[in-house]
Parts: structure tokens; sequence; C-alpha cells
């Protein structure tokens, strides 16, 4: 049976009147009525003017704008046409096994819409986030607000670690010690000390029986960070700079353990002056060349600068350093040849003087009878002291020691005997006519 003798014998009424009210004289449906509009009486509304099958009911349920207002969390996403909820979306967390449809896929089941909407916005994951972003909102931590009073001890102690901080940063850009024979007397207890009578955050820090953060682990981790502070600026303008030079002497510490002095020279690329830096002291088990090349390799790697962009490298004469085929230097040009080596013209400047002096008589007796006469008069405070009241005026530069060393630094003892020469005679005069011991002699 077709479609249209279907629908004919569906809605024509049995009462022939009805009938031809409704069929003209042709059998066919009156002109004010069209195939294309035939209401039918059923509840879904379905249009049979085409033959086509029927719809989805959900399908024809759509997004009304007016759950926005109600909703103020929901959020409509036109191109897939389905709601979520934007506060629990910024506020998920992918670990959480039990998402909600409103987070991960998205809810477009119109007909149970206002249903829904109200599970979701009374369930526990709603009410959670909700709270959350209160507290974001106020830009504040969300556990600090479970507690005034423990906001407050955090603002407190964080002034005091910077006061305690900052006295360690003072310290030791001065140079000064900050420990002393005991903890009560070193320079850094005895500072914030000082600091806690202006400082109320402080002195309540202080008063504290344990967590005070100064104990000499903690305070080594201090100036750890400070000066991995420091060597991430200068590292930081060396590579501005592109090329460096690197210095490097050996030396020993009071506990004669052998270490290396390492330092690097760059050229500032605006002003064209040359910085030089200290990077520190490196212990080294041997100072053999292939001990001390392995040694600049790693410096070098954590301190993250390019071998070779070195330019210039300056050692003493020593042939572990300087030997042209087995030194460091021979093993650096080795890798990178445009690494010119310098003598330290310090060095140098002090071997010639010494082999000058060495081979002139009258200027090596000289220099041994100053450096005894000096030693004379300093090493007793009587001495000393008795030498000084033949000094007229107060201000007149005292003795001056020779450096062993370096010969050069030895003008500065040869002035110091010129300018106190009457002096000196006064005084030897007098101690050779009251002393009559050897040293009078």
């Amino acid at each position: 049976m077709s479609m249209w003798k279907y629908v004919q014998k569906k809605t024509i009424p049995k009462n022939n009147s009805d009938s031809n009210s409704l069929i003209n004289s042709d059998n066919s449906l009156s002109s004010s009525t069209s195939t294309s509009n035939i209401n039918l009486n059923c509840d879904n509304q379905i249009d049979c003017g085409n033959n086509s099958s029927s719809k989805d009911v959900s399908k024809q349920r759509k997004f009304l704008a007016s759950w926005l207002n109600k909703y103020d969390w929901l959020e409509h996403n036109k191109i897939d046409d389905k709601a979520f909820c934007k506060l629990c979306r910024s506020m998920s967390n992918n670990s959480n096994n039990n998402v909600s449809v409103f987070i991960s896929e998205g809810f477009n089941n119109w007909k149970k819409a206002v249903e829904r909407f109200n599970m979701h916005e009374n369930s526990e994951l709603h009410k959670t986030n909700v709270v959350k972003n209160s507290f974001i909102k106020r830009n504040a931590n969300i556990y600090a607000q479970i507690s005034d009073s423990h906001k407050k001890s955090m603002e407190e102690s964080r002034l005091a670690l910077d006061k305690i901080i900052s006295s360690v940063f003072f310290l030791a850009k001065q140079g000064l010690a900050l420990r002393g024979h005991t903890d009560e007397s070193a320079n850094l207890n005895q500072l914030l000390k000082l600091r806690s009578e202006d400082s109320t955050e402080l002195n309540n820090w202080l008063g504290r029986t344990k967590y005070k953060w100064i104990s000499h682990d903690i305070i080594n981790e201090i100036l750890s960070m400070l000066s991995l502070e420091v060597i991430r600026n200068i590292i930081k303008q060396i590579k501005e700079n592109t090329f460096y030079a690197i210095l490097l002497d050996e030396t020993s510490d009071i506990t004669v353990k052998e270490q290396i002095s390492f330092c690097l020279r760059t050229v500032d690329k605006e002003s064209l002056e040359i910085e030089e830096y200290f990077m520190g002291f490196y212990e080294t088990p041997k100072t053999d060349s292939d001990t001390l090349f392995k040694i600049l390799k790693d410096i070098l790697c954590r301190l993250e600068l390019d071998f070779y962009n070195i330019r210039g490298q300056c050692f003493d004469g020593a042939s572990n350093v300087s030997g042209i085929h087995k030194g460091l230097q021979a093993r650096i040009k080795e890798i990178e040849p445009r690494a010119l080596f310098v003598h330290c013209q310090a060095h140098s400047l002090n071997l010639v003087t010494q082999d000058s002096m060495r081979n002139v008589k009258n200027a090596r007796d000289i220099l041994n009878f100053i450096r005894e006469l000096i030693t004379f008069i300093k090493q007793s405070p009587k001495r000393l002291s008795w030498f000084k009241t033949n000094q007229k005026d107060e201000n007149m530069t005292s003795l001056r020691p020779f450096c062993p060393t370096r010969w050069t630094l030895r003008y500065a003892s040869l002035c110091s005997v010129m300018d106190n020469y009457n002096e000196l005679l006064t005084f030897l005069s007098d101690f050779s006519k009251t002393e009559h011991n050897d040293a009078g002699s």
C-alpha cells in the first residue's frame, strides 16, 4: 500500500457528511490542504510529508540560552552542541578517576538537562571546586586560609629568614668570618642579635627552641646558594662577551693541601674594559700536566663554557704548565691552537730582578743588610717601640719587611728605610750605647 493511500485511509472519517467536507468531487484533498503539511495527531509530531525515516527525539531538542543565566557555571560548545562545567574543567585533576561528564566528554541529553544540571550543581565534586575557586580568586593559599594565625606565622618566618640571609650576605661580601671560637661569639650570631633589637619577627624567631636555620649546615648551604648565584652572573657576562682567557696557579692551603686557584678574564663588548674574575680554589691530588688538564676541562664543563672560545692562557714558568711539549699550555693548544700562552709577567719580572741582583755584589749586600736590619727592629717589641719614639711625625711610614717571594715588592721596603734614614741612625747610635750585649754590638 502506498503512503498516500495509508494516510487517506487513516484520516478520512467514516461519516459520509464529514468525508464530503474533506474530499472533493475528484476524490482528492481539498485545495485548503496539501500532502506536504498534513499534521497527524500523534505525540512526537512526525513529519510524513516527505518519504524520509523518522528522526531521533533527542535530536529535535536543543540547548536553551536561558540555562546560562540560571547556572552561571555552565558553558555551551556550539560546534559539538555539548554542555560543560567551566568551573570544574578549570579545577579538574587528571588523577581523579571519577570524572564527571561535564568535565571530560560533555553533556547533550537535553531532555534531562535540568535534572542533570541540578545533580551536578549539588555534587561534592562541584562544591569542592567552588570552594577552591573562591580561595584562588582571593589570591591566597588554600591551606593558609584555614588559619589566619598560621598565615601570619608564615609571613613572620619569611621576614626572619630574609634577615638571616641578608646578614650572611653582608659578612661574606665584607670578607668577615661568620664563626668564632664559640657559636655565641660568632660574628653572625652577634649581628643577628643586634638586628633583632629592631625586628620583632627576627627576635621571636631567635627565641625559638629549635629550627632557627642558623646551624653550620644551613649557613653553609646559604653561602653555597649565594656563591652559585654570583657565578651564574659572571658566566652570563662571559658568554655575552664570547671569548675569554684562563689564569691558573698552584698553591697550598693552611693544611698544606695542594690546590689551584682559577681565574677568568674577558673583555666587555661595550666598554672594551678588561674584567677579571676569581672563580675559586680547586683541590688537586697531583700537579702534573695530565691531572691539571683534567681539572681544567671539568671546571669549564661545570661552568658551561665552550673550550673553543679560549683565546688566552697565563701560567707561571713551571714546566708542568708552561712546557712546550707536555705542559698544560701545550695540551690546551692541541685542542684550541688560538689559545695564546703568556708567561705570567709578574713572575717574569720577579725572575729578571732576582737574577740581576744576584750578579751584582753591592746590590746583593745592601739588600741583605736592609732585610736583617728591618727584621732586627721588628722582631723585638722593645726595639720597635724605641725606634718609634725617634720618629718625629706620627704619620711617618713604618718599616716594611721584605716580601720573600716577590722581589719587585721589596721596593716599598727600601722606600720605608729611606724615609726613616735619620731616625734609623739615631736609633742605632742610642741602642749601641745603651745595650752592652751582642745585640748592641
